[in-house]
């Protein structure tokens, strides 16, 4: 999944802004609940 997919989807549910997304998107991924597509170098 891409941010922009995750942070679209809380905007169209629960309009949350994007910094708001972008915070929740950091919250999944740092507990593994959402995989990224690409892996960090």
């Amino acid at each position: 999944m891409k941010a922009t997919v995750f942070t679209d989807w809380l905007k169209k549910e629960y309009q949350l802004g994007r910094g708001h997304a972008m915070a929740m998107w950091k919250y999944f991924i740092d507990r593994k609940w959402i995989i990224k597509k690409y892996s960090k170098m």
